[in-house]
């Protein structure tokens, strides 16, 4: 056979295999950069999910949780201009920014979600600096009002908090219970032994303490902070009386003897039948005694 005519039918027969071979590769290729695409945009939609569990009314702690949970997620999947919009936006919502934007939010909030379409190739995303973003909550926000008569903090309770960086955030279970043991309102040696939250937004949280005499409202924002005025007032645990829970959803309103109307996150307690309880369970003794009347 004539050597032509060999090299020939070598020729043919690496077409007959090799092409196949190519295809197969391109084939998978795609398959597998579809099957990327497509779990890149499950965890980008989870993410912006997440993102409103995080704002205004709809903040809650389970919200905050799954956040953080995504947002270490995304270092494994997202690209490096997401990541970069994604800690620019985290710099600015992190509780120790205490020059807080709501333009800037709105800024970056945009820069992310922009970053996240072009990341898609989602067809139809204008260039930079000309996408708008927003980020709406399901409520109208709620802001719990202060007390007028809320209680100034004294004593070794001033001292705490003078202590704590400025913007450095709300106080945590151990920081309310040092604040009102150490308050000057407090009786001298009086101890919490139960607390609870009962309302929470991005700006606020209003916490429910019990001694074994008295029933503590406690509301944490930036301004009870700076006035000094943390805890809002205190009841004698006989004092407390008729508690009523007026159901809403997200927000609804208590009434704990002759203190009316103080704001729950429905998201924080099962139902309201359980807040009752809830409330009722802080008012049981757990001592036997006495203590000076209510101020």
């Amino acid at each position: 056979m004539d050597t032509p005519i060999v090299a020939a039918l070598i020729s043919a027969a690496a077409v007959v295999v090799v092409a196949p071979a190519i295809s197969y590769y391109l084939t998978k290729k795609k398959e597998r950069d579809a099957d990327w695409q497509k779990y890149k945009f499950e965890q980008y939609r989870e993410f912006v999910t997440a993102l409103g569990g995080i704002v205004g009314a709809d903040a809650t702690p389970e919200g905050t949780r799954r956040f953080a949970v995504l947002f270490n997620t995304l270092h494994l999947s997202a690209s490096h201009d997401v990541i970069t919009a994604l800690h620019e936006y985290h710099d600015e919502i992190r509780d120790s920014n205490t020059k807080k934007s709501p333009d800037r939010h709105q800024a970056l909030v945009s820069k992310l979600i922009w970053a996240i379409r072009r990341d898609l190739d989602i067809r139809g995303t204008p260039r930079a600096g000309k996408f708008v973003a927003r980020l709406l909550s399901s409520g109208k926000f709620s802001v719990q009002e202060s007390a007028p008569d809320a209680l100034p903090l004294g004593g070794k309770a001033e001292e705490e908090l003078k202590l704590r960086e400025p913007g450095s955030g709300f106080l945590d279970q151990d920081g309310i219970r040092s604040v009102i043991e150490k308050s000057g309102v407090a009786d001298p040696g009086e101890k919490i032994r139960d607390m609870f939250l009962l309302f929470q937004t991005s700006t606020q949280r209003t916490w429910l303490a019990a001694s074994s005499h008295h029933l503590f409202c406690l509301l944490d924002d930036e301004k009870t902070r700076t006035s000094r005025r943390l805890i809002q007032w205190r009841l004698l645990h006989k004092d407390a009386g008729l508690i009523a829970v007026h159901p809403g959803d997200p927000l609804g309103t208590v009434d704990i003897g002759p203190r009316r109307k103080w704001l729950y996150s429905a998201r924080l307690h099962s139902s309201p039948e359980e807040l009752k309880m809830r409330i009722e369970d802080l008012l049981k003794p757990s001592v036997r005694g006495s203590s000076p009347e209510s101020r």
